[in-house]
């Protein structure tokens, strides 16, 4: 279990934090036998860009994610909206595997972004999603940013759809995320990093703007805290707003391992160059505030039980 009072390490671990990023997911599988947006959602993304270096993710979370796409039934509309999300993440990784394969789209990934848009979409564009479990799986907005950016990943898979159909829904899908503003920073800087794979759902202009706030709400010792981006009332429907309201600390929060490391990868993703001094003084925190077990503290935004699973999302700043 993810803990405040877990100690620092006294030198960064690649070894630790591959050991952690690894673990987790197969055991979320094993113990809940579903996907969870702050386990699978992260990693299934992240995981691939690694391979390289530490080679293919773990075969029995790919095997599981595939029986996850094949038990699917194949007709019919997905009525949990929680279900959803779930869906545009798992989408998401699927297309990021095949990406860092370097080869096409997979007969599996076809099929669950088919899946995705036929099942799910709503009538406005969107993936509807509940308000829960924030940060990850809070909106709205959150699933279909993770749609928008799985059928950009999957390769040649947008060039080469011939389906009318399907590619009118990909089109209400991003008219949809350019026509509804983003009502906190969160969703802006989730937004931007959707507009690193659709280029038109940001003007220039705007996505400046969005980047000189992110260098404003970064802190003092480099890092970045979500409860900067978004207030209580804003973050899930605001369902935990008078408790977190609450909290020691609520007036200046401090810096996270979820924000730091989601923001300096989007940042990165939109062009900011690596040696820049600010994105250094980031990677800096990072380094500095690795704990024992190879993760980053980040304090849940939906439970006090000893769960922190935003506390597992934080472990993607290996990206850098």
């Amino acid at each position: 279990a993810a803990a405040a009072d877990e100690p620092l390490r006294s030198e960064f671990s690649a070894e630790a934090l591959r050991n952690h990023l690894d673990l987790a997911p197969s055991l979320w599988a094993k113990q809940k036998k579903c996907i969870s947006c702050h386990t699978h959602g992260i990693y299934l993304y992240v995981r691939p860009q690694l391979s390289r270096d530490w080679g293919a993710p773990e075969e029995e979370v790919s095997r599981f994610l595939s029986e996850q796409v094949d038990n699917r039934p194949r007709e019919g509309t997905v009525d949990d909206v929680s279900a959803r999300a779930q869906l545009a993440y798992m989408t998401r990784g699927l297309a990021a595997m095949d990406a860092a394969a370097g080869g096409k789209t997979s007969v599996l990934t076809d099929r669950a972004l088919r899946y995705l848009l036929r099942e799910t979409q709503a009538d406005d564009g969107s993936i509807e999603a509940r308000y829960r479990f924030p940060p990850i799986n809070s909106d709205t907005r959150h699933a279909t940013v993770a749609a928008a950016m799985a059928i950009r990943m999957a390769p040649g898979w947008f060039d080469r759809l011939q389906d009318p159909n399907v590619r009118s829904r990909v089109h209400k899908l991003l008219n949809y995320l350019k026509s509804n503003s983003p009502q906190h920073d969160h969703q802006r800087l989730q937004l931007l990093w959707a507009s690193t794979f659709w280029s038109d759902l940001l003007a220039a202009e705007d996505r400046d703007r969005v980047i000189r706030q992110v260098w404003k709400l970064q802190r003092p010792d480099g890092g970045w805290s979500i409860r900067s981006f978004a207030s209580p009332a804003e973050l899930g429907g605001g369902a935990k707003a008078r408790e977190l309201a609450g909290e020691p600390g609520f007036d200046d929060p401090v810096s996270d391992g979820y924000q730091t490391a989601f923001t300096i990868v989007v940042i990165r993703d939109s062009g900011i160059p690596a040696a820049d001094p600010r994105l250094q003084k980031a990677v800096s925190w990072l380094k500095r505030n690795q704990r024992e077990s190879g993760r980053w503290w980040t304090k849940s935004l939906n439970t006090t039980s000893r769960f922190h699973y935003v506390s597992f999302s934080g472990v993607k700043s290996n990206q850098v």
